[in-house]
């Protein structure tokens, strides 16, 4: 009797063993598709992905604003082709920054001068990409320049696609606020000696100096004229 109720027990305690390993098998195939599929799901970016019409197979809008039909917060790249004027981020020659592309965020006056820091930040995450000292004393440093996205896209070149607007000391603050608005895409060039790549200019922050600011339109300095207006 004693052997029987123990082989009882044991063929009982099998069913409930074989029980728990066959739940515990369906409920990992239930959850590992999810598991994976939320593991492949990429992040969704914070801002509008919309590509524009204007643009042709060769470039991509890495960002663009809602509602803007001018191309002033247009961040794009350029598909297998390195130019300074795509992309989010920074260039680096040598140890310094040449060139930095990105939203603007803000102005900060520096003490005792009449200079300002200009700040971009990367759309992707809202962060601080930089700053680049803006030399505001009359002595034409930094010079403002009108990137026409059109003549981009038509020559499908970067070369040529840029002209002279101003020297930043010559621009009065409201002409000044009409030109760069919060959020517009920007991209600084560093000041150099001589011309030589790594000798760039930085003041005792260890900030570079601005040689040009670089805006963007559909239109270049035809769209500028008429928001001057």
């Amino acid at each position: 009797m004693l052997q029987n109720k123990n082989s009882k027990i044991l063929i009982f305690v099998l069913i409930i063993v074989i029980f728990v390993v066959a739940s515990s098998s369906l409920l990992l195939n239930y959850l590992s598709p999810k598991i994976n599929d939320n593991t492949q799901i990429p992040t969704p970016l914070p801002f509008p992905s919309s590509i524009s019409s204007r643009l042709n197979s060769d470039y991509s809008v890495v960002y663009e604003a809602q509602g803007d039909d001018t191309g002033r917060t247009i961040l794009y790249d350029v598909r297998s082709k390195a130019k300074y004027g795509s992309g989010i981020g920074t260039v680096h020659s040598g140890d310094a920054i040449s060139h930095m592309v990105g939203l603007f965020k803000s102005w900060e006056d520096i003490p005792e001068t009449q200079d300002r820091y200009i700040v971009l930040i990367n759309p992707r995450d809202n962060q601080v990409l930089g700053k680049y000292r803006v030399v505001f004393e009359a002595t034409k440093t930094t010079e403002l320049q009108i990137v026409d996205l059109d003549d981009i896209i038509k020559n499908n070149t970067y070369k040529g696609a840029s002209e002279h607007l101003y020297y930043i000391d010559e621009v009065s603050d409201d002409t000044l606020d009409k030109l760069i608005r919060q959020g517009d895409a920007i991209q600084l060039a560093s000041y150099y000696i001589d011309g030589i790549s790594t000798n760039i200019v930085k003041d005792d922050q260890d900030i570079p100096y601005a040689a040009t600011i670089y805006l963007r339109r559909y239109g270049g300095r035809e769209e500028l004229a008429k928001e001057m207006q």
